[in-house]
């Protein structure tokens, strides 16, 4: 049906063109004409499918690399966003860990603070310690010298009791007849 419309078509413009020429002589021309215009037309029509089928193909083609760069596209952005949503991980992984870490230094500086505060106070007790060592010495060292003093009075007691009893022995023969009496 094509093939027809286009013979009308070239049909009209060589009548056209027929009507314009002033010779009755060039009429022949214008059949040869149509059936130049119609091997043109064949042949460009031919032409057309053989690149209809080149377009074709290219077509394919086309859609082929539009797929693939729309499959790479995907692969991109899945890729960017499994990125992006590790990245967020870690990120709140290392903000943890940043917080553990502020909270083992803020624990590690209030044993340390304890621990120097022990040493001070193990530091005072054995200060404590020596001051009662030495003070216990000189209390023994006391003890003992009042110990021996007090074995010396009582030496010194038992000898002047040991006089006393002889000067007794003694006198109580004389006391007796003077009329004392003693009681021992």
């Amino acid at each position: 049906m094509e093939m027809c419309e286009e013979n009308y078509v070239n049909a009209e413009s060589t009548a056209n063109d027929g009507a314009d020429s002033s010779d009755g002589e060039n009429s022949y021309e214008d059949v040869y004409a149509n059936e130049d215009n119609l091997e043109t037309q064949r042949t460009g029509n031919f032409k057309q499918s053989e690149n209809s089928g080149v377009n074709t193909e290219r077509g394919r083609c086309y859609r082929l690399t539009a797929v693939c760069v729309l499959l790479l596209c995907v692969f991109l952005l899945t890729a960017i966003t499994v990125l992006w949503i590790k990245f967020t991980n870690v990120n709140t992984q290392i903000d943890q860990l940043q917080t553990s870490y502020n909270n083992l230094t803020i624990e590690r500086d209030q044993l340390q603070t304890s621990y120097n505060t022990l040493t001070i106070e193990r530091e005072q007790l054995q200060t404590s310690y020596n001051n009662l060592t030495i003070e216990r010495d000189q209390l023994q060292t006391s003890y003992n010298t009042l110990t021996k003093k007090r074995d010396q009075l009582q030496t010194s007691y038992n000898t002047l009791a040991t006089e006393r009893d002889q000067c007794i022995i003694k006198l109580g023969g004389v006391l007796v007849k003077q009329g004392w009496i003693l009681v021992n």
